[in-house]
């Protein structure tokens, strides 16, 4: 399992923080109000359609074609699947569509057969042409990067007022 940790070498923050702990048995209140900060940030990304140093988004390939909304919306699915949880300390903000993770880092679906299911065939449209195939490869397929789960800085500092404002003086 890999790992992140981060250190701080500021000595005023270091003692605030200390001093925070020691003063806040439980910020229940503060974490969920955090993770629905989160949530409305990183669901607001997809309007944005930029990631997180502000980059657009690579534009659509001519073979997709969008039934609602904007890029990465064609059924809402993966906007709307934004689960938020928090406990005493932690805030978080997920999404279990299996075709998230994908999206937010990009990388390449392996070529893969499809063959239809009992005695029938496949039928597919592309480019404004309908295809019939017994059985099909599909090619391997690049996605690119179009990262939407990120906290903004505005969401931050959104949150860092909200725990600020629950640890008492």
């Amino acid at each position: 399992m890999a790992s992140i940790s981060i250190s701080v070498d500021d000595k005023a923050l270091r003692e605030w923080l200390n001093k925070a702990q020691a003063k806040a048995n439980d910020l229940s209140i503060a974490m969920s109000i955090a993770s629905g900060i989160m949530e409305r940030d990183i669901v607001n990304h997809f309007n944005e359609m930029k990631d997180s140093s502000g980059a657009a988004w690579p534009e659509l390939s001519s073979n997709y074609h969008p039934t609602k909304g904007g890029m990465l919306q064609r059924t809402g699915n993966l906007r709307q699947s934004m689960v938020k949880s928090s406990s005493k300390f932690n805030a978080q903000v997920s999404n279990g569509v299996k075709y998230a993770a994908i999206h937010n880092f990009g990388g390449t679906i392996p070529a893969r057969k499809v063959s239809p299911r009992g005695a029938g065939v496949l039928a597919w449209v592309m480019g404004g042409k309908t295809f019939f195939s017994k059985g099909h490869t599909i090619p391997a397929t690049k996605i690119p990067k179009r990262e939407y789960m990120y906290i903004s800085d505005s969401a931050v500092d959104q949150i860092a007022k909200v725990i600020e404002n629950e640890i008492p003086d």
